[in-house]
């Protein structure tokens, strides 16, 4: 524990004198944590996108990702397959988890869904 002095003023506590590495810390804290709005506007800024509760809950709740980033993209199977050159049975199979992609497959896809392949 630190040796803190607080200091008042007209009789309330209006200074806090405390060592300089807990200073530190506190202002290394305050970056670390920043508001939804401020986090929002970096991605913004950073042209990062968004994705919108429901469909960050489907996946927590164990949907296939690739399925809800092909339905959230408004892509049917055979859509996507077309656009990675592959069949709609194949996306079938990988969306209900009975065949995994390689991982070119997956560069596709993610490349296609425009996500990141450690999304998927």
């Amino acid at each position: 524990m630190s040796d803190k002095h607080i200091i008042e003023y007209q009789g309330k506590p209006a200074f806090v004198v405390l060592p300089f590495n807990e200073y530190q810390e506190l202002i290394n804290f305050k970056k670390r944590h920043i508001t939804d709005e401020e986090l929002y506007l970096e991605g913004i800024a950073k042209n990062e996108e968004y994705f919108p509760e429901e469909l960050v809950q489907k996946i927590l709740s164990g949907e296939n990702p690739i399925k809800v980033y092909r339905e959230y993209r408004g892509l049917s199977q055979e859509q996507l397959a077309t656009k990675i050159g592959k069949t709609k049975q194949y996306i079938s199979a990988i969306e209900k988890g009975s065949r995994t992609g390689t991982i070119d497959t997956l560069k596709k896809l993610s490349t296609v869904l425009n996500i990141d392949l450690d999304m998927l």
